[in-house]
């Protein structure tokens, strides 16, 4: 926590080494120590101490019973997301499967020999 010291004091943050914290000076220090030093009003808080946030009514705690019925909603959701991406898949599939295959033009030519290189070309050219 930091502080500003109003006065020259000792203190030991650790309860082991002592130390001198000099008046107009700042010093980041554990709670205890501060708490002391409070006390006996020989610091001041240089940042004020933050106080417990409160929930905004509008926004939902997890467990709350409003909560528990948005989660609900949630969770139909995403079941019927999935399910219907589930469903598109398999629409996909079926589809994919039912349509008659194109013969490749590339294998019908090479069948015949004929894919489109300088030396196919010679070869015609000399029968």
């Amino acid at each position: 926590m930091l502080i500003k010291m109003k006065r020259t004091e000792k203190g030991s943050p650790d309860g082991i080494k002592v130390y001198e914290y000099k008046a107009g000076f700042q010093y980041n220090i554990n709670e205890k120590l501060r708490n002391i030093f409070i006390s006996i009003d020989a610091c001041e808080d240089i940042l004020p101490e933050r106080k417990a946030m409160t929930t905004p009514k509008n926004k939902m705690v997890k467990g709350s019973e409003d909560n528990k019925e948005a989660e609900a909603k949630a969770e139909k959701e995403k079941a019927e997301k999935e399910k219907a991406e589930k469903e598109q898949a398999e629409k996909e599939k079926n589809e994919n499967k039912s349509k008659p295959l194109n013969p490749d033009e590339n294998s019908a030519n090479a069948s015949s020999g004929d894919d489109g290189s300088p030396a196919t070309n010679n070869r015609r050219k000399r029968k």
